[in-house]
């Protein structure tokens, strides 16, 4: 699928990336993931029904030392 481009969309921060994960891909929901390489931030975007595309975004996993 390609990317969801859209001049209209909202951003919110999740808190269970595997728990939305596993929810869209079992709905008829559109939605990409993305991966900031530089700052290891998860986004998922998922395409509503009146054209607005929702941004979740996922802070990235903090590492134990």
């Amino acid at each position: 699928m390609a990317p969801m481009r859209n001049r209209y969309h909202i951003a919110f921060t999740g808190d269970s990336y595997p728990n939305l994960i596993n929810r869209l891909r079992t709905s008829d929901h559109q939605y990409v993931e993305h991966t900031v390489s530089k700052s290891g931030e998860r986004r998922i975007f998922v395409k509503g029904p009146e054209g607005i595309t929702l941004e979740i975004q996922f802070p990235p996993e903090k590492k134990e030392s």
